[in-house]
Formats: C-alpha cells, structure tokens, sequence
C-alpha cells in the first residue's frame, strides 16, 4: 500500500519538530567550589542555567541560598550536594569537601578540699568522666595533659560550657573559651 505524500509530510514535519523541542531543553549545569576557615565553610556557586537551589551540606542542615557559609561542629570530609533547578528541569553535583577544625584539650580539675565524693565533670551536657580525687599541690603549669586527679578532653576551639555533679548537687554552667593546646580549667 501507497502512502500519500502528505502523510510522509506529516510524519517528517512532526518528527522535526519534536526533535527541535528536545534540543531546545537546557538542563543547570552545577559546580562549586568551597573554601574552609577553621570550620566556616564558604561556598562558591559557578552554576549556570539555574534558578533555585538546594544545598546539603552533608551534616543534617541544608540551605537554599545560591553561595551560602555553613559552620561544621566537626572535622571530617563531608559529602555535600547541590541540586539546581531551571527552566527545562533539574540536576545535580556531589563533592567530597574536607573540613579542619582547629582543637585543644580542656583539663578540668579542683582543689576544693571540701569535696568528698565523686565529682562527675560535663562538658557541653555531655558526660566526660570522674575527678575522685583534688589536686592538692597548688595550681598546676605544665602538667596540664599528666594531671593525675583530673579529666580532659580534645574540643574543637571556642565556647564551651563546663558543669559538675556530686551526689545530687549540680554546680551552675560555665562558659570555657577553649584555646588551641592545652587549656586548664579549675572547678570548685
């Protein structure tokens, strides 16, 4: 059987003109770079064909901004996602990101002679350990990571918050600015 011209015109022309339509779609093509300060994270979107974003930075928070800073608790390499949206669709970019916080040990210790129990030492609401027993000897210098009657623990810098608990006393919370190396912090 014969097909009419115009049939084979039809088809050709149709053809033609879904081909030009997928042509014409122009799907984000996504990158950044990022750039680590101690932890705060600067993000550097070089996307194009997009018009809204959405970051997942690999640690639980996510953000919609085009070039966002992101603050990490802590260092690792994190795995961080960027989807863009344009007008003929979606995409999106992975990249492993590395970042560095810097750290220093906080010693907790007392020389309070009225203790007499335990003293369960926290640190940012978190359990660390048990002084049992006081640091007689005065204010210590250079022993800050061999003190005997005391706790520690390697913290990212900055603000801390320092509590203790003997018996069923709880002493206030107390800010401690955790400096790089060691650092002392004397209880009671």
């Amino acid at each position: 059987m014969k097909r009419p011209i115009l049939y084979k015109i039809g088809c050709y022309l149709l053809s033609m003109a879904f081909l030009a339509c997928s042509e014409d779609l122009i799907y984000p093509d996504l990158s950044f770079n990022a750039t680590d300060n101690n932890g705060l994270v600067s993000f550097t979107n070089y996307s194009k064909n997009a018009d809204t974003f959405l970051w997942d930075f690999g640690d639980g928070t996510t953000s919609t901004d085009s070039d966002p800073e992101h603050r990490y608790q802590r260092s690792g390499i994190y795995l961080v996602a960027l989807e863009g949206k344009g007008p003929s669709g979606k995409s999106s970019f992975q990249k492993q990101v590395e970042v560095t916080i810097p750290t220093g040990t906080l010693t907790v210790y007392t020389t309070n002679t009225k203790i007499t129990v335990v003293v369960q030492v926290y640190i940012d609401d978190t359990y660390i350990g048990d002084i049992n027993r006081i640091y007689s000897s005065g204010v210590p210098s250079s022993e800050c990571l061999n003190l005997t009657y005391a706790v520690r623990k390697e913290l990212s810098t900055g603000l801390h918050t320092v509590s203790a608990k003997s018996g069923s006393v709880t002493w206030a919370k107390t800010s401690v600015n955790v400096q790089r190396g060691c650092n002392l912090f004397r209880l009671l």
